[in-house]
């Protein structure tokens, strides 16, 4: 055991059994006085960046363009921490000593009220989590006009931290407080936070209770009639992090709300919405943010199919990342494209057959750049070398782009109005795909592919007889056959009648 732990502990036993309290005062005393001494407020206080500033240049700026290279997010280097400091270890010794110090009466109040202010806004994380635990030790003090900003504040700091331990040591805090109305923004983003998203939801539900409907939906009523506006302006905030969890968990927020009011979307501002989807979606580096950002923008232009005002900038997007690597990406993304189909965006889903026979436009496709920068052109050379050399990448590549358009020949078929020339022609391309798609990597998306595929014919079984009019412009069948599906062939057998199929066989 480290020398200053067994140090603390023999403070402990002291405290309990009420021995020695004068001295441990005057000890008290001299911690705050060396406290207040290490942790000044830093020199780069003025130069702190705040997130808001990027919220604030989101929506300033054009709407984000994937083709202009336009996303705006906060930098990894910012200040996001106003206390600078680089003695991390002394003061986190001193903090603990002094933590299990808080419990004796003291009345320097200002100078404590002083400390937690300061640590709670520290560049450290394991500071800020010291920060949260002399909170606990005052929440006896929480009706306390002397300590009740303080404590209210500090625990918003802690429920927006970066950090999921400070977040954990918030909801600890926050179960104590008899009244939490007033977190009520907080506790529904952390409800969807990687990792504490279910300890969140089931206090929600004890707080607020969803009377046999998913556990947050309390929570989210109560949003909605009290502080929908400052939640949006959170999540807007939240959205631009450096950290993807809470990118991530700002978009799945932002979604429940717009599923919730989904008979009232005008309560909504739906361009801001559809700008943070967006932007989250185009070079995005982190799989779970994109994937949250193309839930949130098919279920937001899905509800508000006039409302979208950026229509081509977001078809580039959704047409770019129809080859994204995780499936709930590619298939939102198809989904979104479906519902902006016209005869322009169809015409521009073809563009990715046309793709799909040059080799040097997949490839320039798949890293992002007709001419790449020379600043990153050795990394990105390593980085094609360890993925197996360009051909490999480019095939799957290949692999995902046809993956992609089978999403979007399921989606299109799903909509409303069924255009039989339309759909042949796409499965004709798609199946054409199929046959000279040969590559060993295709063996393990083949079953998903067919299964997309014969999904988006099930959508067309509402008008007679257009499957089998759609099956019979390609040989999608023989296909099939040939890589031995015989799950799909089954389900196009309930589909269209296994004599009619087995005579076309």
């Amino acid at each position: 055991m480290r020398v200053h732990d067994k140090v603390i502990q023999e403070y402990q036993k002291l405290i309990d059994k009420g021995e020695r309290l004068d001295e441990l005062r005057k000890l008290q005393n001299q911690l705050i006085d060396d406290i207040l001494r290490l942790i000044n407020w830093s020199q780069e206080f003025f130069t702190h960046k705040s997130p808001g500033s990027y919220v604030s240049m989101l929506f300033k700026t054009q709407f984000p363009d994937i083709v202009n290279k336009t996303k705006v997010m906060q930098q990894m280097t910012d200040n996001t921490y106003i206390m600078i400091t680089l003695q991390h270890v002394i003061i986190l010794g001193l903090l603990k000593a002094f933590e299990c110090l808080l419990v004796i009466e003291n009345n320097r109040i200002t100078d404590i009220i002083e400390i937690i202010v300061r640590t709670s806004q520290h560049v450290n994380k394991y500071v800020r989590i010291i920060s949260g635990a002399m909170i606990e030790k005052l929440l006896k003090y929480v009706n306390d006009q002397r300590f009740t900003k303080t404590i209210f504040g500090s625990i918003h700091a802690l429920l927006t931290d970066e950090s999921i331990e400070a977040r954990c040591q918030a909801l600890k805090l926050i179960k104590q407080i008899e009244r939490v109305d007033g977190f009520a923004s907080y506790l529904l983003i952390n409800c969807h936070f990687e990792n504490i998203a279910d300890d969140y939801a089931e206090f929600c539900n004890q707080r607020f209770p969803s009377n046999g409907g998913p556990p947050i939906l309390g929570v989210i009523k109560l949003v909605v009639e009290n502080c929908l506006e400052s939640c949006l302006n959170l999540c807007y905030h939240f959205s631009i992090s450096r950290y993807y969890q809470i990118r991530a968990s700002s978009l799945a927020t932002l979604m429940s709300l717009v599923l919730f009011l989904k008979e009232k979307q005008n309560l909504l501002p739906i361009q801001k919405i559809l700008t943070v989807a967006q932007n989250n979606t185009i070079y995005e580096s982190d799989p779970q943010v994109r994937s949250a950002g193309f839930k949130l923008l098919y279920h937001t232009i899905r509800l508000n199919p006039n409302e979208v005002t950026f229509k081509k900038q977001i078809v580039e997007n959704c047409l770019f990342h129809l080859s994204d690597v995780p499936q709930v990406s590619k298939e939102y993304a198809a989904k979104t494209l479906a519902l902006l189909t016209d005869e322009f965006v169809f015409k521009a889903s073809l563009g990715k057959f046309e793709l799909l026979k040059d080799q040097d436009k997949l490839f320039k496709d798949f890293i992002g750049f007709d001419v790449v920068p020379e600043n990153i052109k050795q990394q990105l050379d390593q980085s094609i070398e360890s993925q197996g050399g360009k051909g490999k990448v480019i095939h799957r590549h290949t692999i995902q782009i046809i993956f992609g358009l089978s999403y979007y020949f399921s989606a299109i078929c799903s909509l409303p109005e069924k255009n039989q020339e339309q759909l042949s022609l796409f499965l004709l391309l798609l199946s054409d795909a199929m046959r000279i798609a040969l590559f060993q990597e295709m063996d393990q998306y083949r079953p998903f592919i067919y299964e997309q595929i014969v999904n988006g014919l099930y959508e067309l079984k509402s008008v007679k007889r257009l499957p089998i009019k759609v099956i019979d412009s390609c040989d999608i069948l023989k296909l099939i056959v040939r890589d031995k599906q015989n799950q799909q062939l089954q389900r196009l057998e309930e589909l269209v009648g296994k004599n009619i199929l087995q005579g076309r066989l």
